[in-house]
């Protein structure tokens, strides 16, 4: 029998809708449809959790995730099973099992490179910690409670797979997105127990969630992904309206908030022939899994050699654009950036400058980036372009890849020299991916879009999925309670 298991988290409601759109679209393909609702508390809670608070259910509050759950039984039948999982209790010897792999992971020098039982629990412990404190080197010395309470929610997950009848029966599993910390612990499981895993989320990266996909591989799956991008183009086509439709909105600074038109009265007076180095916002390209380590480590060491091999030769001159969302992250995050200044051959735009990149774009003969969406749009433009790390879309457009400072500086030396081929090959595979952000997936059919000056949201009966700011008020503060709770009880045990 063909058994499906939908793992929900508390998602965003655009995921939720994403959710019940590929179930109903998928429905004739299974025997049974169980739903799991991890609603009860665990240790460790989703960090944008839209509706918990102590007493919601006495009010008579019901949740997006039951909504969402209770339209699908209405519309399919008792073909949808709804489980309520409950993963408050503690099982025998977890506090000694978590305390054992809490050591292990406040002892390495990487918490991502942390194991366990051959899943990566390390990795989906940072990647945790680096969206809780928007800081791409998170010192988890500094959240043990919350590191021990993710190890103790692995370790119940694990546990509640290995105990769970309807799970054993289940063929294949469908998790959100694939990247937080409950949904990358739920697909290292799944994994370990053989399921078959496919994602759902919403299609493409616009801000405005137009369409719902479900992919059947990891949208974090570096290799995989693109080749559902090229897929996608050669049994479709390409879209040339919605791909140039996708860059004109990159110069638009209603849809693209990093844009900002440059002043007709003002030129930027940089020496020619500059290349530009665009970054990334830091957290942004950590944690994801070893698949996409750079052999600089990160950024910050990248750069520092690009500076060092650009002040080595005299023909071009580098220019650093320092990603704008920079400013969002933490305060240590900032300073490492900070410490960046134009001196020499390099030419540093800092997070806050108001400098239009695509004035940088437009004129740079080459482009280095780390995983910056700009080496796209450089690829279309035909502009000769390196990456510094594995980036989302290195298997589409083919790039050299500098992963040592002789390598850099062979790659300047080479720029005077033009193979057109190469050119048109990643204009082709740029055009690919732009095809597939703009237009994989399906429009929305149950669900309907509602948009505001402020904000999009998603309407189902009537009624919208994102729960009423005064319910998302509570639940921060819940959630901050909770918090501070796990900390005083942490420091007891700690001190015991």
């Amino acid at each position: 029998m063909n058994k499906l298991g939908v793992f929900v988290f508390g998602q965003h409601w655009f995921h939720l809708a994403s959710a019940l759109e590929a179930i109903i679209e998928n429905q004739q393909r299974y025997q049974e449809i169980n739903i799991y609702l991890f609603t009860s508390n665990m240790p460790l809670l989703p960090l944008d959790l839209h509706h918990r608070f102590p007493g919601n259910s006495l009010l008579g509050l019901e949740s997006p995730e039951e909504r969402v759950a209770s339209f699908l039984r209405e519309r399919i039948g008792d073909k949808v099973i709804i489980h309520h999982v409950d993963l408050t209790k503690a099982r025998v010897g977890e506090v000694e099992a978590a305390h054992l792999l809490l050591r292990e992971c406040l002892e390495s020098d990487d918490i991502a490179s942390v194991w366990n039982c051959g899943m990566n629990v390390g990795i989906a412990i940072k990647s945790h910690l680096i969206s809780k404190t928007r800081d791409s080197q998170p010192n988890p010395m500094k959240y043990q409670s919350t590191v021990f309470n993710a190890v103790r929610t692995f370790l119940r997950l694990n546990h509640w797979a290995d105990e769970n009848e309807s799970l054993r029966e289940i063929s294949e599993v469908w998790i959100c997105n694939g990247r937080p910390f409950h949904e990358r612990v739920a697909r290292e499981i799944c994994q370990r127990l053989n399921k078959k895993i496919r994602y759902y989320e919403i299609g493409g990266e616009g801000t405005i969630p137009k369409r719902w996909i479900l992919h059947s591989k990891s949208p974090h799956d570096r290799t995989g992904h693109q080749e559902e991008i090229e897929n996608l183009a050669r049994e479709k086509g390409l879209d040339y309206e919605v791909i140039n439709q996708w860059i004109d909105s990159r110069r638009n600074p209603r849809e693209n908030p990093f844009y900002h038109e440059k002043d007709p009265k003002r030129s930027l007076q940089l020496t020619e022939p500059f290349i530009v180095f665009f970054s990334s916002s830091e957290d942004e390209v950590a944690a994801i899994s070893s698949d996409w380590k750079s052999a600089w480590k990160d950024q910050i060491n990248a750069l520092h050699a690009l500076m060092e091999v650009f002040e080595s030769q005299d023909e071009y001159q580098l220019v650093v654009r320092v990603h704008p969302n920079q400013a969002n992250k933490s305060k240590s995050d900032q300073k490492r950036w900070e410490s960046f200044q134009t001196q020499g051959k390099t030419t540093v735009y800092s997070q806050d400058s108001l400098v239009d990149s695509y004035e940088l774009l437009d004129r740079a003969h080459a482009v280095i980036v780390y995983q910056s969406t700009l080496g796209v749009e450089a690829a279309v433009m035909g502009k000769k372009l390196a990456f510094l790390a594995p980036t989302r879309y290195d298997k589409l457009i083919p790039s050299p890849k500098l992963e040592q400072k002789p390598e850099i500086a062979r790659w300047l030396a080479s720029l005077n020299s033009t193979d057109e081929s190469i050119l048109e090959r990643q204009r082709v595979g740029a055009l690919q991916w732009i095809n597939y952000m703009a237009s994989a997936g399906t429009p929305w059919a149950h669900i309907q879009i509602r948009e505001s000056t402020n904000r999009t949201v998603g309407i189902l009966k009537g009624k919208s999925l994102r729960p009423p700011i005064t319910i998302i008020v509570i639940t921060r503060l819940f959630l901050k309670v909770k918090e501070v709770k796990d900390w005083i009880v942490w420091m007891s045990v700690w001190k015991r």
